[in-house]
Parts: C-alpha cells; structure tokens; sequence
C-alpha cells in the first residue's frame, strides 16, 4: 500500500503550533513587528555563471571546482546576476522611499557574508537603512515566510512555501 504524504518540510506550514510567534521572532532578530515585511530569499553565488566564476573559493581551489561545461555559453544564457541585482535595487529604493516597511534579506545558506555579495546584499549587511537588512543565514526560513507579508524571490522553493501558506508572492523575472 503506498500512502502520498507529500514534502515533509511543508508540514510545518499545517501546524501552526510549532510557529514562533511574531513578537519573540522580530524581537530576536531586531525587526518592527509594526512594519509591513517584505522578504527576499537571496541565491547563491554558483547559481549565476559570472558570480561563480569570481567566487573566492573557486579562484583558491580551482582544482575542486572544475569549470561547468556551459560556462562558454554564458552570453546565452539568462543573466541571473542581473535580475537579483536589478530586485535589490527595486527593493532597496523601496525601502528608502517608504520607512512604513521593512526588507529583510536571507543569504542562502550556500553564501557567505563578505565574499560575492552585490551591492544592496552588503548595503543590507551594514544596515544602511534601517528598513533594509540581512538575517542570519541560519534564521529557518520558513519562520521568516509565516510572518512575511509579501514574499519576492526568483524561482525558488521559498516562492512555493510562500503560495502554501497564502502569502501574496513575486516572481522577479517573469
């Protein structure tokens, strides 16, 4: 007999129970629980060929990261960098221009503070607005979703878990 259970990891969307609530979560992660949020899950640096290509553990050991087979196709590909570069700025501005909200950006846990960071992602990481920052990369970020109020990201399964629980979403590069 098989039974479908579905991904286990959306079950924690179905029990409301083992959610933090909104106060103990934007008081230990020093957010406004009276700002509307906006949530981008960030992407790591191999998804996009230019980033992977100057990522200082790939110039380090270029031994361990062979270079993909696709990578002399570059200019035919879709240029991911600039879409998360062209979010951020949208976002960062934003955020600038409406003090009533909050940006909180994720690093994928494939990231790391300082190395291939763009510009509004270290922006974020120094709190140069207020309004604009990153999380702790290690932050569940399904915790971040159930009190988002809007979800922006770029193919990823955060946008999914975000539809799950009914949270309005944005496909950036559609």
């Amino acid at each position: 007999k098989v039974v479908l259970t579905g991904y286990p990891r959306f079950d924690f969307y179905q029990q409301p129970d083992k959610w933090p609530t909104k106060n103990d979560f934007f008081n230990k992660y020093g957010l406004d629980e009276s700002k509307k949020t906006i949530y981008f899950p960030s992407y790591p640096v191999i998804w996009t060929i230019k980033e992977w290509l100057f990522d200082d553990e790939v110039c380090r050991h270029p031994e361990k990261t062979p270079v993909p087979p696709w990578h002399s196709r570059i200019n035919e590909t879709i240029d991911n960098d600039k879409f998360k570069f062209e979010t951020l700025e949208v976002l960062y501005n934003f955020a600038k221009s409406n003090p009533n909200i909050q940006v909180v950006i994720k690093l994928h846990p494939f990231q790391r503070r300082g190395t291939a960071l763009n510009r509004f992602e270290k922006l974020a990481d120094r709190r140069v607005l207020e309004n604009f920052s990153l999380i702790n990369r290690n932050v569940d970020p399904r915790h971040i979703i159930i009190h988002a109020d809007l979800v922006v990201g770029f193919n990823c399964t955060m946008l999914m878990e975000a539809m799950i629980v009914g949270k309005p979403t944005i496909a950036t590069n559609w």
